[in-house]
């Protein structure tokens, strides 16, 4: 299981359709490339720390 995909599943377990989840993790994930660390959307956070 990728990362992606773990991801995908955290955000279904908040409510959302399989679609809406991967549109907020890959929006997360475009975020982490420019740098940012912290997502929010809705009541789901996304906190990844960089090793």
């Amino acid at each position: 299981m990728t990362v992606k995909e773990q991801l995908v599943e955290i955000v279904r377990q908040e409510g959302y359709d399989f679609m809406t989840a991967c549109e907020v993790v890959t929006n997360a994930l475009q975020a982490l490339s420019k740098g940012r660390n912290v997502l929010r959307i809705g009541k789901v956070q996304v906190v990844v720390v960089k090793k």
